[in-house]
């Protein structure tokens, strides 16, 4: 959400943004320089039809912090299956780990823990 407190901002009829506008002329830009014709949509289609049949369609690195925990919660609802996976390096805070077990309990994604053993 951006405002006025921005000088160099301005509005177009629909209300959008002209940093939005521009943002979205570059991801245009970009999905045409990388071979993606239908941008996002067609990312997610792609990527539903190579994990057809398989448990999992993606995997996401989750650390308990606020940005993969929301990585998680945009790609459920993008309708991907994601496979979670955690480096436990022994440095996990307890509040890392709630959250990392409520999260994928509350979105039912299943999550692979790999532990480092420090004494090996």
């Amino acid at each position: 959400v951006m405002d006025t407190s921005d000088p160099a901002i301005a509005f177009d009829a629909e209300g959008i943004c002209n940093h939005c506008r521009e943002h979205e002329t570059i991801i245009r830009a970009d999905s045409q320089r990388h071979g993606i014709e239908g941008g996002l949509d067609a990312i997610l289609d792609q990527i539903k039809a190579q994990g057809a049949g398989k448990p999992y369609d993606c995997v996401i690195g989750v650390s308990g912090g606020v940005d993969s925990s929301y990585v998680c919660l945009v790609v459920k609802r993008m309708g991907l299956r994601p496979l979670a996976v955690h480096l436990d390096n022994g440095w996990d805070s307890e509040g890392a780990v709630h959250n990392i077990e409520r999260l994928v309990r509350r979105l039912e994604i299943d999550l692979y823990t790999e532990v480092l053993d420090w004494e090996a």
